[in-house]
């Protein structure tokens, strides 16, 4: 009778293997194991680059696409989203900053840490940052995906930003803006995952006029 050939092991099953050998058992009685801080560490870092070079960069809707995110069932979810969309394209793109009032609640909150909580604050800073301009028929930065659930609004796009540890190093990473519509229809409040913004400039910065035109 012919010798089957010994199974190959998946790649699970390598890689459980791989941590059993790195382990060592606890002091505890718990049955688990601790791993040695050498080994742990490559592991880490095995599985980090290869996450990194994994990478699958976000890819942003067309116009027509935008256009469809519009639309829902609902009618107040896609007033909603409406109205989120033609504040991007009117005030904070097309620079129209006195038209402001139309979209933000006076009281309006701002999350992100670099800003300051008001509709007049808002109107303020980007009366001096933002030109006027022609406005667009979809919103220019480059759309993910537009959607809303109860009061809130999201938007997530495609952000170019540049490592700060490697400078040599650009990628593109996932952002996203979330608004809050108040019962009389207006912008009342906003969220993004900035943190403190490093020489006075947000995330990418240096990117925004490939799509800031």
């Amino acid at each position: 009778m012919a010798r089957l050939a010994p199974e190959r092991p998946s790649q699970a099953e390598s890689s459980q293997a791989a941590a059993r050998a790195a382990a060592i058992p606890t002091t505890h009685d718990t049955g688990g194991y601790l791993m040695k801080p050498t080994l742990l560490a490559a592991l880490l870092l095995t599985g980090l680059a290869a996450t990194v070079q994994a990478q699958e960069p976000p890819v942003a809707a067309t116009a027509e696409e935008q256009l469809e995110m519009l639309e829902s069932p609902d009618p107040k979810l896609a007033r909603n989203k409406k109205h989120v969309f033609d504040f991007w394209r009117i005030v904070y793109e097309g620079g129209h900053i006195e038209r402001a009032p139309e979209f933000m609640a006076e009281s309006y909150i701002q999350h992100n840490p670099n800003l300051a909580s008001g509709r007049k604050p808002f109107m303020e800073l980007f009366g001096k940052v933002r030109q006027k301009r022609p406005v667009a028929p979809v919103m220019k930065m480059p759309v993910i995906h537009i959607m809303a659930e109860r009061d809130l609004v999201m938007v997530s796009h495609v952000r170019k930003v540049r490592d700060r540890a490697n400078p040599d190093h650009v990628y593109h990473i996932t952002w996203f803006d979330v608004f809050r519509i108040d019962e009389d229809g207006l912008i009342a409040e906003h969220w993004d995952p900035s943190e403190m913004w490093v020489d006075g400039a947000p995330p990418g910065a240096e990117f925004f006029s490939e799509w800031d035109k």
